[in-house]
């Protein structure tokens, strides 16, 4: 083994690092590797717009999740309105049987008249909550159709 000079710090034959790396096994070896600023630039904007695209997919996969809620909820709320208004129908057809009936004792002799005031005061009181049972409903319609138009 014949020394050339000085030698700088490299890798031992156990493969650990050396400072004085003059041996028989001793390889030397550069490697470079460049990758021209116009490659990296247009690697890094398709990243960018990769990056944006999958943000702009979220965002419409959110806005299709809630419109289909918002959707739903119009729905169960059509359901719970016509429920409602058939609830309220029958009540009042309820309440009015009962004052006719009330009136009809009334003229038999088997009633008084606060008891008819009573059944009338029972209608009015029916008549009022379908009223607002039809009101629910027409907003329920308002809602839905609203809902269904965003959804377009």
């Amino acid at each position: 083994m014949q020394d050339f000079g000085e030698s700088a710090p490299g890798i031992d034959t156990t493969g650990k690092l050396s400072a004085d790396p003059r041996s028989e096994t001793e390889v030397k070896a550069l490697l470079r590797f460049e990758l021209p600023v116009q490659r990296r630039a247009a690697s890094g904007r398709a990243e960018a717009a990769r990056a944006r695209l999958r943000q702009i997919e979220r965002r419409e996969q959110f806005a299709r999740e809630r419109i289909v809620a918002e959707v739903m909820q119009a729905v169960e709320g059509l359901d719970a309105a016509y429920d409602q208004t058939g609830e309220a129908r029958l009540n009042l057809r309820l309440a009015l049987e009962l004052r006719d009936a009330e009136e009809r004792k009334l003229l038999l002799g088997l009633s008084n008249l606060i008891n008819v005031n009573i059944r009338e005061v029972q209608a009015a009181d029916a008549a009022q909550l379908l009223i607002d049972a039809q009101a629910a409903w027409f907003r329920a319609v308002a809602d839905y159709e609203a809902a269904v138009t965003r959804s377009l």
